[in-house]
Formats: structure tokens, sequence, C-alpha cells
């Protein structure tokens, strides 16, 4: 079976350009790791079961467990209202910050979307401070009406867990989760961890790898939403947890809560999605669908340079793990449940359709190449500061004769397609129009034209 596991692994990494991974992997009470290929391609060392990694996104689910720990003990609950739990809440409506619950943030049905280009050009600032912008960004779908997947809820929650334990989120987490699941190498950031041991992010581009910064040089601090570093074998501990419980962390009920699936969400006909798959909902840090008829929680993680993907079955006592170090990496879910099928002992149907379909999907999105630089040399009138209360600063300058953007925390060349001005961000994937009025930036972001005033 190892064997097996380990060559489909690596005919995927090969596939997917990745310079290293680790596959972790719980069946009936037992444990294995596969780790193959490069934590760090410049000093040639190998991916190992103790290197440290983002996992990104899956921070959320030890958010939420955490809550859950403080809620039962303080006797509240997850459908308190975020105002009375935390103190200066406000949104831009004010029936949202009348109304909003805890659950509500956590399962992703508050109407409030990522608005991406706020989150980027806002996230280097401590969280608390970084929450203020709630108040200037618009929700786009009804409360309760639709799943709107966000990170903001979040980090506010990690606050959350402050105020109720008295403690920080990093403080509270290694106390009543990591250690008593003997979690050693598992930091709430990664530049708390030991920088010998970590693998290297990277970018895979026109055949080449290069090594990007850590996500932690622009988010400083740690947060609900994402910063968290471990190792495959912390993770498995943690994957155990939800697999088969831990009395000492907290009892079945309160666990279950968290896995309680709150939020339906509506398939997505333009997307490609794995066969077999139905019934998708949102829980609170977790994802829960079935599959094949079998119940299961997963959910994915991503920040620059890293991609992390979990899966669980408890019915199965089956868990699923995998992290590599390559940003925007696909094939995490076709590996995942490839995996999956492949410890159930089912046949693998639709693998290669699969496969043909995400490499079509991929070419289709080289969309960058056709931006060229805009034509003419008349930028001086769009040079200067322009600010928003929710979408931050963006500074215009030019430079080799180019007009030039510093936002999100990087200096970003204005590009033109078509007649239309965009700040394409391809570290993040985010390509926004723009143009300017009266003086002023419009930036067409989540569907809407935002206004940003020019204020130097």
């Amino acid at each position: 079976m190892k064997e097996r596991l380990e060559n489909m692994l690596k005919t995927y990494m090969e596939e997917f350009h990745y310079p290293s991974a680790a596959l972790g992997i719980i069946k009936d009470g037992e444990k294995e790791i596969i780790t193959l290929g490069k934590r760090d391609l410049e000093k040639n060392l190998p991916m190992e079961k103790d290197t440290i990694y983002a996992i990104g996104s899956q921070t959320k689910a030890f958010t939420a467990l955490g809550l859950a720990i403080l809620l039962k003990e303080k006797n509240l609950s997850f459908d308190n209202l975020l105002k009375d739990l935390y103190e200066g809440f406000k949104m831009e409506d004010d029936y949202l910050t009348d109304h909003l619950t805890l659950r509500d943030g956590l399962s992703h049905r508050t109407g409030f979307p990522k608005h991406l280009s706020a989150w980027y050009n806002n996230n280097f600032k401590e969280p608390r401070e970084f929450l203020k912008i709630l108040g200037h960004l618009t929700a786009t779908m009804p409360l309760r009406y639709e799943f709107c997947y966000q990170s903001y809820f979040f980090i506010m929650g990690g606050l959350i867990i402050e105020s109720l334990s008295g403690k920080s989120f990093g403080d509270f987490l290694k106390e009543r989760i990591f250690d008593k699941l003997g979690m050693k190498n598992t930091f709430v950031l990664g530049s708390y961890a030991p920088d010998e041991n970590k693998a290297r992010p990277y970018q895979f581009k026109d055949g080449k790898f290069s090594e990007m910064s850590y996500n932690y040089e622009f988010t400083k601090y740690p947060n609900g939403s994402g910063t968290i570093y471990s190792t495959m074998e912390d993770m498995l501990k943690w994957l155990d947890f939800w697999v088969n419980g831990n009395e000492d962390v907290t009892s079945k009920e309160t666990y279950l809560e968290v896995l309680q699936a709150n939020t339906i969400i509506r398939e997505d006909k333009n997307a490609l999605n794995i066969p077999h798959v139905s019934n998708r909902a949102y829980a609170m840090g977790w994802f829960r669908e079935t599959y094949r008829g079998m119940q299961i929680a997963q959910h994915l993680g991503a920040v620059d340079g890293f991609k992390t993907h979990h899966i669980f079955l408890p019915e199965k006592n089956i868990g699923i793990s995998l992290a590599v170090n390559l940003n925007e990496a696909g094939g995490s879910e076709l590996i995942c449940y490839s995996i999956l099928e492949e410890l159930l002992g089912l046949e693998k149907d639709w693998q290669d359709d699969y496969l043909k379909a995400l490499k079509n999907g991929g070419q289709k999105s080289e969309n960058h190449e056709k931006f060229e630089s805009p034509k003419g040399n008349n930028f001086e009138k769009y040079e200067g500061l322009y600010s928003h209360s929710g979408y931050g600063e963006f500074k215009f300058f030019q430079k080799d004769g180019k007009l030039f953007v510093h936002c999100f925390n990087h200096d970003i060349e204005v590009l033109e397609k078509r007649g239309q001005k965009y700040i394409d961000f391809k570290a993040y994937n985010l390509s926004l129009p723009m143009d300017f009025k009266n003086g002023n930036l419009i930036l067409k972001a989540e569907g809407r034209k935002v206004e940003i005033k020019k204020i130097k």
C-alpha cells in the first residue's frame, strides 16, 4: 500500500511541479507519513516529517475549536451576538452590526464577501486595527442567504478567544490544544518557528522555480484565520483528534458542534468539481460533504508559497493530510480524493477526465500574457496617493517611463487590456479593473465600483 501511495504522489508531484510534498495518513489507528522532494531547493534539503510549513486557512478549525471550548466554559453560545462578544464591533450596515452572531461569522453566512483587495492592502496591520475596515466595506448578499467565504470573522474569533480567556491567542491554543495533543512543532506565526527546519515557499513560472517571501513578512501578527505553521507529524495528531476525539481537550459534544453543517453551498455549474461529491455545506472551520454516500469533513489552506489539504471520515477512521510548498498549487483535491479511494479500495473512474479538465482550465486562465503597458507617457496626472478607509492606500508613481502603483505591499506595474487599465497582482491571482475620474481612482472590486480619493 505505501509503495502505491508513494508512486501516486510522485506522479502528481511531477504533473503539478511541486518542489516537495508531505502526505500523512491515519487509518484504523495507524499513521503513515510519506515525504518527497526538496523543502529547500538551493540547499538541497529534503521534505521530512518534521519539516515546518504554513497551513493557511486550516488555522480556522483551531480557532473554531478554541471558541467552542471557551463558550462552553463561560456558558455562552455560538449564537451570541458579535456585538456582545467583541468590543467596538461595527459593520457598514447597522442591521448587520445588530444581528450578526458568532455562528454567522464562522459559517460564512454573513453576506460579506472576501473583499480581497481590501484584505491584501491592510493585512500588515495589527488584527484589532485591521478589523476596523469592516465598518467601511459593503456586504454583497443578505444575511443568512448564501455561502460567502471570507476570513475576517475568524480573525475576530481569535480576538474573542483572547478576551474570553485573558490570554494571547497563541498561548491559549498552545495550552489548551497543542500541548494536550503533543503538537510540539506548531506555531501561531511562522516567524516563531525555527528557520532551519522550514520549507521554503516557491512559485513555478516559465518552467522555473523562484523563492517567495514568507507570508509573515507582511502579515506580522498571529490571527485566527491563517497564520499557523506546523509539521506533518503534528497535523496527524490534529487529524487524529477529529477522527477519534480526546477528552483531555474537550468533550465529544463540544467538538461535534464545530462540525455541524450550518450553511448550504449551492453547486457552481461553472466550477470544476470532484465527481461523486454532493450535499456541500460549511460548518465552522470545516467544509462538510457527502462523497460516494460517506460523510466527509475537509478544508484547504493556501498562503504565499504553500498549499495544504485535510480530509477525514470519522465513520471509516480515516484521515488524510497533504502539504506542498508551491504557490497557487493545483491538484490537491485530486490527490487527496484519489488517496482516499485507494485506502477504501474503490475504483478510480474520474481522475483522467478531471486532470484533463484541470489542465485545460489552467491554460484558459493564462490571460496575464495579453496585458500590455498603457500607451503614451503622460502619467504625471495620475501620480499621487489615493486613500480609502476600507481599501487602504494606493500610491501611483512613474518608473522607467511606466506607471506603477504601490499597494498590497508590492510595487505593481499598471497594465492595460482592450483599453482597460488593471492592477494585476499575479502573486495572488488578483486582477482589478481601474480608471481615474475627476482626479480620483475608480477601482472595480467585488463586482462594484469604489471611488478612492486622491489625498496628495
